[in-house]
């Protein structure tokens, strides 16, 4: 998991990030992550600490019948950083996680046996 703060929103709560790779339900009844074998993910959330951090994305996954596998990659930035060299896509997707309080999502990568697709 790619795990990385932002923005602090609280003296205790940071928006964090992270690249997950996560395994799809068989009964998966999410019309965009039927039929998928796996993918992989961004989500950017606010959290106290990384275990906070990692409950909320377990429990958003897990609402979307999908079973967390591995995360990689972990760093930490700030968006108001200029030397961070943010995407205007990542920066979006970060003030959207800071106003709404959830788990948000950059667009679902999936892969089905040997082959890969993208959904959102």
């Amino acid at each position: 998991m790619t795990t990385t703060t932002t923005q602090k929103t609280s003296s205790q709560e940071f928006l964090w990030s992270a690249l997950l790779h996560f395994a799809v339900d068989s009964d998966c009844n999410v019309d965009y992550l039927r039929g998928a074998k796996g993918g992989y993910v961004n989500a950017v959330c606010r959290a106290v600490a990384t275990s906070d951090f990692t409950t909320r994305v377990f429990q958003a996954l897990s609402e979307r019948q999908l079973t967390l596998i591995d995360f990689s990659g972990v760093r930490r930035f700030t968006v108001s950083d200029p030397n961070e060299n943010l995407s205007s896509e990542w920066i979006e997707l970060s003030q959207k996680a800071l106003v709404s309080g959830k788990v948000e999502f950059t667009e679902f990568q999936l892969y089905n046996e040997g082959s890969s697709y993208v959904q959102e």
